[in-house]
């Protein structure tokens, strides 16, 4: 029996409420804690789904062309929000991504994924279901983009993983670049964009106004100096008959033709390129033909009227043919042979023998000045008459458009460029005649082998003859800064053609001026809009001291050698790459980004240092091009995230 006081002593004891109370409280403050270590789970795992997602978009728009969503680009945004996102990033599962064009100028993509709780899974919450939205757009600003293009005549080979030729391909890619940056932007943007094809030279003397071109230039040429003549005689038979025996019996026979592949060829400057072709031949036997009483019936002589007048001597021969004769001609690919049987066939006919004079006319070599001012005038495509044809006959001209540049320095250091050296001034107009341009005119250029002035009575060859018409050492038609739609882009890109030599320098001078904010367009060029130069090139610098360039004729003229005698081809390319490594740096002073891309070729040092080295691409395919082009629209564009 328990006594009262113990009873009263129980009823106030406390001590094992805590552990009562405690497990009371254990259930919420689990609860409690563990959503919080979940939701923190789901939290960082939206937050990293949404850096996924944005990586994705972004990724997808930078290599978006066009208001397509391509495979590629697709692609591209899956790439990268697995890259950032991973197969089981904070232990999610079900993981998803969707990217599409959501308009032409912005990609939007969907992420989701599944959360598995662990500690809320105690009270039945079992996953959490997580999803972003994200969004990028790219904006383009006013911007003038020049290109400078390489159109020598290498541009004509395909790259060894190509189906198309670089010339193509490079098109194709220029196509693609425009698209890619013209597609969806606002209609208050002003993109403009030109082109300075480039080879020895440019074509821009349509773009010039006239009074920033000379007169009166001086080129390597020839004039007509006096003549010497002497008489002698010349022979020759005519008037051929039958007169007797058996008449000549034609049969016909066919065989295969001889077949060769001629494999394509380039011509460069001065040859003439085409495709690989079959060749077919006839080998045809010569028959067996023989003459015998060859006999002379009579002689005669009259006046003959001239020039020179004088006597003509006429003498009659008859002649007995035995024998055949065979002659064959191809029809596809099978001969037809003719086969002529003689069987004591009587000829008679004329052996005629005139006076004739020998003319010898002279030529003296050496630089002469020509009145240009009728071509000026006239513009790009005038002609003017010169007595420069062989023989001391006229010759018609044509300007072509292309220019020789002003004046400059024989020198080989360029930084700083020197004062004298006009025709690296990229912004000043003409003041003088040494600072204006003059036509470039291969038809006036004679070659010849020194420097000194040369009399002689052969016909040195004219260097537009060496190239089959002075059109050809002319690249198309250089175009300023322009708004253009996709059919412009597609008529002016179907216009170019490649041939000749690569100088570098003289694409890059051009690029510059036209697109100079403070040069001789500047009234076209005004505005805060941003300015790149996008210059490409499948090779290295090829001059040739004896070619046509924007200097003239390298070998004679020496406008630009420092040294005392003739330039040889190395001596000139060294020298062409220090004044291109100017001209470059002389742009970017005045704020134009210069973008670079060597097309199937090494990219040189040069071509780094002209981009200022971050700016620099190798391409040796048509996959690589376009993926340089896509990271140059990348880099001119402002690409941002717009959700």
């Amino acid at each position: 029996m328990i006594r009262q006081p113990t009873i009263n002593r129980l009823l106030k004891d406390q001590s094992g409420n805590t552990l009562m109370l405690v497990a009371g409280m254990f259930l919420p403050l689990l609860a409690m804690v563990g959503s919080g270590i979940d939701m923190s789970r789901a939290y960082m795992t939206k937050g990293r789904l949404q850096a996924a997602c944005d990586a994705g978009v972004l990724a997808a728009r930078k290599t978006q062309v066009g208001s397509k969503m391509t495979t590629e680009s697709e692609a591209a945004g899956t790439r990268y929000f697995s890259a950032n996102f991973g197969k089981a990033a904070f232990g999610s599962r079900n993981i998803d991504f969707d990217v599409w064009a959501a308009d032409s100028k912005t990609v939007s993509g969907l992420g989701k994924a599944k959360l598995d709780s662990s500690v809320m899974a105690v009270f039945g919450m079992g996953e959490f279901d997580l999803e972003v939205e994200c969004s990028a757009t790219r904006d383009v600003s006013d911007t003038d983009i020049m290109f400078v293009l390489d159109t020598t005549g290498s541009m004509l080979d395909t790259n060894p993983s190509d189906s198309d030729n670089r010339f193509v391909t490079m098109k194709n890619a220029v196509t693609d670049f425009y698209a890619s940056l013209s597609n969806g932007i606002s209609d208050d943007v002003k993109l403009r964009f030109g082109f300075v094809p480039y080879a020895e030279m440019v074509n821009v003397g349509g773009l010039l106004p006239k009074d920033m071109m000379v007169d009166r230039w001086t080129y390597q040429s020839r004039i007509a100096d006096g003549s010497t003549s002497d008489t002698s005689t010349r022979s020759y038979n005519a008037n051929w008959r039958e007169v007797g025996g058996g008449s000549p019996t034609n049969s016909t026979s066919t065989f295969s033709a001889t077949s060769t592949w001629v494999p394509p060829y380039d011509g460069g400057e001065f040859g003439s390129s085409h495709a690989g072709y079959w060749n077919y031949s006839c080998n045809t036997p010569g028959g067996s033909l023989n003459t015998f009483d060859k006999s002379l019936l009579t002689t005669r002589t009259e006046a003959f009227p001239g020039p020179p007048v004088g006597t003509r001597k006429i003498e009659t021969y008859r002649e007995t043919w035995n024998g055949t004769i065979n002659n064959s001609s191809y029809n596809g690919s099978q001969c037809v042979m003719t086969t002529t049987t003689y069987s004591d066939t009587v000829y008679e006919y004329d052996w005629i023998t005139d006076p004739t004079t020998n003319e010898t006319r002279y030529w003296k070599y050496k630089p002469v000045e020509y009145d240009v001012s009728s071509l000026i005038s006239g513009g790009v495509g005038s002609t003017m008459t010169v007595k420069i044809g062989n023989d001391h006959t006229d010759r018609t001209v044509t300007w072509h458009g292309c220019i020789e540049e002003r004046d400059t320095v024989k020198a080989s250091d360029f930084s700083p460029i020197p004062s004298d050296a006009h025709d690296l001034d990229i912004d000043s107009k003409p003041s003088s005649q040494a600072t204006k341009w003059r036509p470039a005119m291969p038809e006036f250029i004679f070659t010849r082998y020194d420097v000194a002035e040369e009399r002689i009575s052969g016909n040195h060859n004219n260097l537009a003859d060496l190239g089959g018409g002075a059109g050809k050492l002319c690249p198309s038609p250089a175009r300023k800064l322009a708004q253009m739609t996709s059919g412009d882009l597609s008529s002016y890109l179907s216009s170019l053609r490649a041939d000749g030599g690569t100088h570098h320098d003289i694409g890059m001078l051009w690029g510059a001026r036209l697109i100079s904010p403070s040069g001789i367009f500047s009234s076209d060029n005004s505005g805060k809009q941003s300015r790149h130069i996008l210059f490409m090139t499948d090779g290295e610098i090829d001059s040739g001291v004896d070619r046509q360039d924007s200097y003239g004729y390298a070998r004679l003229d020496r406008r630009r050698h420092p040294g005392s005698g003739a330039p040889t081809n190395g001596d000139q390319n060294i020298l062409i790459e220090k004044r291109f490594i100017a001209v470059c740096e002389a742009a970017r002073a005045r704020g134009i980004t210069i973008w670079s891309i060597a097309f199937g070729t090494g990219l040189t040092d040069a071509m780094k240092t002209c981009s200022g080295n971050d700016k620099a691409f190798e391409a040796a395919n048509a996959g690589e091009l376009d993926l340089a082009f896509k990271a140059i629209a990348g880099g001119i564009a402002k690409l941002r995230l717009s959700k």
